[in-house]
């Protein structure tokens, strides 16, 4: 939960993870289809590997930032290629097709995270739109449900710090909006709109794409912290 809460607010881990004896992607696939393995996927649909490669990234991002090496930003494209490569089975039943929407939607995060966090880029990045509009295509195709929206939230949070077109905003809130959760002062979603209308009004402002830092102050600002 410390990595999760880190990744999700760009606050700093409590601790310091090593992450470097984890189980390679290929060998942890099978956890995608065992019903019996929960891990993180219970409380939003986050798969174990792609929490793993998450938790790299975070490290990366605390401990050095942009000055990373190319091969190792390639090496974790590469794991998110395959890992993504396999999300793409079709599926014939709603619940199975939603499942798979909100992990591609996980992985979309990660090349965010990646680009913002580590390699410095900002919004206009042709590599973060692409997964924003990703996740905007799952968001817009599919139908707006607690359950679902409940898992694709943190999703949704992370496309929007990124979007920048009036309509998309508005779904990105519509969203999050009609979550229970966001009508609590305090809670996580609540905070994360709050959040993203900082990012947006700073971002705007001062007429130029937003970047990570951006929601790092914003999250800072919101809650007080730091």
């Amino acid at each position: 939960m410390d990595i999760a809460f880190s990744i999700t607010t760009g606050l700093p881990t409590n601790i310091k993870y090593d992450t470097s004896g984890c189980p390679e992607i290929a060998n942890s696939m099978p956890m995608l289809d065992d019903k019996s393995h929960l891990g993180m996927s219970w409380l939003n649909g986050l798969p174990d590997e792609l929490f793993v490669i998450l938790a790299h990234i975070n490290a990366l991002s605390e401990n050095y930032g942009p000055r990373v090496d190319i091969e190792t930003i390639r090496s974790i494209e590469g794991k998110l290629q395959e890992l993504n490569r396999n999300l793409q089975e079709p599926s014939v039943s709603l619940v199975a097709r939603s499942k798979l929407d909100v992990q591609r939607s996980w992985c979309q995060v990660a090349y965010i995270y990646l680009y913002l966090s580590v390699c410095g880029a900002d919004a206009l990045d042709a590599r973060i739109m692409r997964a924003q509009q990703e996740i905007m295509k799952i968001v817009n195709t599919s139908n707006p449900s607690l359950i679902l929206d409940t898992h694709l939230g943190t999703c949704i949070l992370f496309a929007g710090i990124v979007t920048s077109k009036h309509n998309e905003r508005l779904t990105i809130l519509t969203r999050l909006i009609n979550l229970p959760e966001s009508a609590f002062p305090g809670s996580y979603f609540h905070t994360a709109i709050r959040s993203l209308q900082d990012v947006w009004v700073r971002a705007d402002t001062e007429n130029r794409p937003a970047e990570w830092n951006d929601y790092r102050l914003a999250v800072i600002r919101i809650v007080n912290v730091g």
